[in-house]
C-alpha cells in the first residue's frame, strides 16, 4: 500500500505542526496541534492519502488517545510518519485511533489510507470529527489534476505547501466533534471499465441500427410470386 510520508519536508513540517498548539491533555494524554492535514492522490482504482498531525506528550509518558481522521470508505490503512502498527488501534466504536505513551518531544504522526474509486471516476470522501480540529487542510499534488469542494471550506493552502505544486481547501473556523464532512473530489482518472462500457453501449447502438436497416431492406416475396425490395 502507498503511504504518502512527509520525510523530504520533516523540518519545516515539524514547525509548522508544532507551532501552535491545543491542550487536550485531559481527554486525549497529549496535547495536539491545532493543524490537521490530508494529502491525497488518485489512480484509476483507488484515492491513496495520508492524515498528518502534530502531537507532543508529557514528562510522565502519559498514554495518549488520539483519534485519527481517516474517510469512512477506507478499505485499508497503515501507520507512515512517526507510527507504528502496534500504536493504531479501534475503538468502541469501530473508529482508528492512535495509542500510544509519549515523551515530552513534538511527534509528528501520519497514517496513509485507500478509498476506492467510484465507476465514474466521482467521489465522496466522508470525515467524521472525533476532536475539535482548528484547522484541516485536504490537498493534493497539482498533477494529479484533483480538487476537492466541501461545506465550511475554501481554496487555500498553508504556508508550508507551494502554491505551484499543490492544490486544496482549507476548513473556515473550528471543526466539532460529530461534525460530518463530505469532501468531494473532482478529477480522479476514470477506470478503464467505465470505457469498455461506454465502447459495449456504442457496439449495441450500432449493431441495432443496423439490425433496423437490415429488417427494413430485407427482400420480400410479392403476392403474385415476383420478388421485390421494400
Amino acid at each position: 500500500m502507498q503511504v504518502l510520508k512527509g520525510y523530504r519536508y520533516r523540518p519545516f513540517w515539524m514547525v509548522w505542526f508544532t507551532a501552535c498548539w491545543t491542550c487536550w491533555h485531559a481527554l486525549y494524554g497529549a496535547d495536539v496541534g491545532n493543524k490537521h492535514m490530508l494529502i491525497v492522490q488518485a489512480d484509476s482504482h483507488f484515492i491513496w492519502g495520508s492524515y498528518f498531525i502534530g502531537v507532543t506528550g508529557s514528562e510522565e509518558q502519559q498514554v495518549a488517545e488520539i483519534p485519527l481522521l481517516i474517510p469512512q470508505e477506507t478499505v485499508d490503512f497503515q501507520p507512515g510518519e512517526g507510527m507504528q502498527a502496534e500504536d493504531i488501534h479501534l475503538d468502541a466504536e469501530g473508529q482508528v485511533v492512535f495509542k500510544k505513551a509519549l515523551g515530552p518531544e513534538n511527534h509528528l504522526m501520519g497514517i496513509g489510507f485507500k478509498v476506492p474509486v467510484g465507476r465514474f471516476g466521482v467521489e465522496t470522501m466522508t470525515l467524521k470529527v472525533r476532536m475539535p480540529i482548528p484547522e484541516l487542510t485536504i490537498a493534493a499534488p497539482v498533477g494529479f489534476g484533483l480538487s476537492f469542494t466541501a461545506d465550511g471550506f475554501v481554496a487555500g493552502l498553508p504556508p508550508m505547501l507551494s502554491r505551484g505544486s499543490y492544490v486544496g481547501i482549507q476548513s473556515q473556523g473550528t471543526l466539532q466533534p460529530g461534525q460530518v464532512i463530505q469532501v468531494h473530489v473532482a478529477g480522479v482518472p476514470k477506470a478503464k471499465h467505465v470505457f469498455v462500457l461506454v465502447a459495449l453501449g456504442f457496439a449495441v447502438a450500432v449493431f441495432g441500427l443496423g439490425a433496423a436497416f437490415a429488417l427494413r431492406t430485407r427482400p420480400v416475396v410479392a403476392t403474385k410470386g415476383r420478388r421485390c425490395v421494400t
